[in-house]
């Protein structure tokens, strides 16, 4: 523990360092020394966090988790498009994604910050859990009688889906052609369902401590599930929309981690980022063809298109689009400065929304609009002005930026990082944790490389709703586990 003391007192030097230069010196406009200084302080950071020590060796060599996955969505977004400009690489795109070369600055001290504190806070539940460790807690059993009833409402929400679907929506043409509001509702919750129905029956498997490899713990889920499950992602998949397949893909794969304990080979994993990464991109591409090509003339041209990408436009092509997501903080930082900031307004609108209708209500009552309470609304009509072409959607440091500027910003990720460590520690254990924190393990780490860009808060939402969902279909207390911490 004596390193990991160490590297926390380092972490916090390095942030008073950037907390410095954020009050005393803050260029007017982008400079690549300044540029240089911050990141060689994000990746002396960077580089500590990965020789943090735990309490155990619960987390050793575990590389499937929240807090890796987060990191890099995160560096991703905030910081690859300052790499280019050290590079020369953003004459390719004449600094569109700083929004404001002025604002850029103070922008990229408050990524440091926030990345900075998300590790402090990480290291300090690391010594929260050596404080409680011997410390007995009683943690309840939930007994799972059937999954029947949850299985039959996924079948009945699919059904649903495609019966008030939009069908040109299947024709490659996803974010041209609506889906249609019944649809998108249905889908969501379809989705929701679909999350608690694997978390419940990995639950099961953990709770039994049951042993099994990928192929039996796979034959635990219904084949009725799976024939849904695949007519859905293929008519997704060609619609071009590529979340839903992420999704549940991590899902199941999430599911065998936690149950099993399984720490993945660093080279598979590597690998199977780097095909993944691949595979997006290519999505991505074949989303944005024109709209009279067939999926199939798309996804041909696609592949050769990414052959062709060099780092001319990006030294790394396959992640930047979603790097230019760094044009949200950048925006949200500028709209702050001219407008003042929320105050707690946006959170609030997100939280509320786990009762389906409040905020609909809260919006007729209080007159608010969208692109007052949201933040990828506040920041495209920013952005892209009255009557925008498109959603740019936002990031996870603007979205609390809004609200309460860095300070926030600082709380906010401070508690995050404690959060994580919590949460990845509790899912790997070889007891079952606390069916909430089961669910935030699974929710947050099929999110995490999408946290950079979204919202936390959001997130935590979903979370609660799969959780509410799992408490109505079947679950019952029989008894208490005992245990040392």
């Amino acid at each position: 523990m004596n390193r990991t003391l160490l590297i926390l007192l380092l972490q916090i030097v390095i942030f008073f360092y950037n907390l410095i230069l954020l009050f005393l010196y803050t260029p007017r406009k982008l400079e690549e020394k300044f540029v240089l200084s911050i990141l060689v302080s994000v990746g002396i950071s960077l580089f500590l966090f990965f020789f943090i020590k735990g309490i155990d060796n619960t987390l050793k060599k575990q590389y499937f988790r929240i807090s890796i996955f987060f990191i890099l969505g995160f560096l991703i977004v905030h910081f690859q498009i300052y790499i280019d400009y050290l590079l020369g690489n953003t004459r390719f795109f004449n600094f569109n994604y700083f929004i404001n070369t002025r604002i850029a600055p103070k922008a990229l001290i408050v990524s440091a910050l926030a990345i900075n504190i998300f590790f402090i806070g990480y290291i300090l539940r690391i010594f929260f859990q050596r404080l409680l460790r011997t410390e007995p807690t009683k943690i309840k059993i939930y007994n799972f009688n059937s999954t029947k009833k949850l299985e039959w409402f996924i079948f009945l929400l699919f059904l649903g889906f495609l019966g008030f679907a939009n069908l040109n929506y299947f024709k490659g043409n996803y974010g041209r052609v609506e889906l249609g509001s019944i649809a998108t509702h249905i889908q969501t919750f379809f989705l929701h369902a679909v999350s608690a129905y694997i978390i419940v029956v990995s639950y099961k498997i953990k709770r039994d401590n049951q042993h099994l490899s990928l192929i039996k713990f796979l034959s635990n889920f219904s084949i009725p599930i799976y024939i849904s499950l695949g007519i859905y992602m293929v008519l997704v998949l060609v619609s071009g929309d590529r979340g839903p397949l992420i999704q549940i893909s991590l899902l199941f794969f999430a599911g065998y981690v936690y149950t099993q304990n399984k720490k993945i080979n660093p080279v598979i994993y590597m690998a199977g980022i780097a095909i993944a990464t691949v595979l997006i991109t290519l999505l991505g591409i074949i989303r944005s063809m024109q709209p009279g090509a067939t999926f199939s003339e798309r996804s041909s041209q696609a592949a050769e298109l990414n052959t062709t990408l060099t780092t001319e436009s990006s030294f790394s092509p396959s992640t930047f689009e979603l790097a230019i997501s760094l044009r949200t903080l950048n925006a949200a930082v500028d709209y702050t400065k001219k407008n003042g900031p929320k105050y707690g307004l946006i959170q609030f609108n997100q939280l509320i929304a786990i009762v389906p209708g409040l905020g609909s209500l809260f919006r007729s009552m209080t007159g608010y609009e969208n692109k007052e309470l949201i933040s990828a609304d506040i920041l495209t009509h920013h952005i892209l002005g009255s009557n925008p072409s498109h959603g740019l959607g936002t990031s996870c440091v603007a979205d609390v930026y809004l609200d309460y500027k860095t300070f926030g910003v600082i709380i906010y990720f401070l508690l995050f990082g404690f959060f994580v460590r919590g949460i990845e520690y509790n899912a790997f254990k070889d007891h079952i944790p606390n069916l909430l924190i089961w669910v935030f393990a699974f929710v947050f780490i099929y999110k995490a490389i999408y946290i950079g860009r979204s919202s936390i808060t959001i997130l935590l939402r979903e979370c609660i709703v799969i959780y509410i969902i799992i408490r109505i279909f079947n679950l019952k207390a029989t008894n208490y586990l005992k245990f040392e911490k």
